[in-house]
């Protein structure tokens, strides 16, 4: 008897094994002929693909730019008055939030008389003020500039 209910037992397992491979062919069959597979070899599929994955920026050095674009760069207004495009943002959007309007005590960009008495203490001494905050100015003005940046952008709004 049990030679009789181990046959009807892998008959049936071969059965309905056979029934679920069966059955999982007619879904790929069906699934390629309702919706056939995209054909990426085309030159504009391809371009479209690899516009929408490429990367947002790219990373830069100096090795990277050629010499003649480096003076373009310069040239086309990469520095204004020996001041870096970068530096002249920084100041004009993140000091200028404060020093613009005068906000928190901040001297005003303009006023002479201001900026005068904090000038007294020297470049490197208002410098090393912005590196380490002051009342509600944070940190390096609440910019990545490094030192030597942030030297040139208390340069830049003396100035101002």
């Amino acid at each position: 008897m049990s030679v009789d209910s181990d046959s009807s037992l892998i008959k049936s397992f071969v059965s309905v094994l056979g029934g679920l491979v069966l059955f999982t062919a007619c879904i790929m069959y069906l699934a390629t002929v309702v919706a056939p597979p995209n054909d990426y070899s085309s030159r504009l599929v391809q371009d479209s693909i690899l516009s929408r994955i490429e990367p947002i920026g790219k990373v830069r050095t100096a090795a990277d730019v050629p010499a003649a674009d480096a003076t373009q760069t310069a040239d086309a207004g990469g520095e204004e008055g020996g001041v870096p495009a970068a530096i002249r943002t920084a100041v004009d959007s993140v000091c200028g939030a404060c020093h613009a309007s005068g906000v928190a005590g901040a001297p005003k960009f303009g006023d002479k008389a201001t900026w005068d008495a904090r000038a007294e203490a020297g470049l490197d001494g208002m410098t090393a003020t912005v590196i380490s905050g002051k009342g509600a100015m944070p940190p390096r003005g609440g910019t990545q500039l490094s030192d030597a940046e942030l030297l040139q952008a208390v340069e830049y709004m003396l100035t101002k």
